[in-house]
């Protein structure tokens, strides 16, 4: 129990530390919530592992992964809106000149 609170308060995921929502100056880049995605995948990789494995700590492995998937996949959706909300917030808008 000890060890999955320890890793959900370690997994704070990139986009949480890295990403600032609106107005700008703001994060544009998704460079953030890609890492934590491709964390939380490896992550929820790791929870079939040991979730069809003989280990003695499989069980272990099971609530660490889970917790690493948790805490960076919600830093992805986090940093995703925060990117997404930031590019919105910066289009400007022109005006588009009628066709003679």
């Amino acid at each position: 129990m000890r060890a999955g609170v320890l890793v959900l308060a370690v997994a704070t995921g990139c986009s949480f530390v890295f990403t600032s929502k609106p107005p700008p100056p703001c994060t544009t880049s998704s460079v953030g919530p890609i890492a934590d995605t491709a964390i939380a995948v490896v992550a929820a990789l790791g929870i079939v592992y040991f979730a069809t494995s003989d280990d003695d700590n499989a069980t272990l492995g099971v609530v660490v992964e889970s917790g690493l998937a948790l805490g960076f996949g919600a830093s992805a959706v986090t940093g995703y809106r925060r990117v997404s909300r930031c590019r919105d917030a910066t289009v400007t808008t022109t005006p588009v000149a009628p066709k003679p």
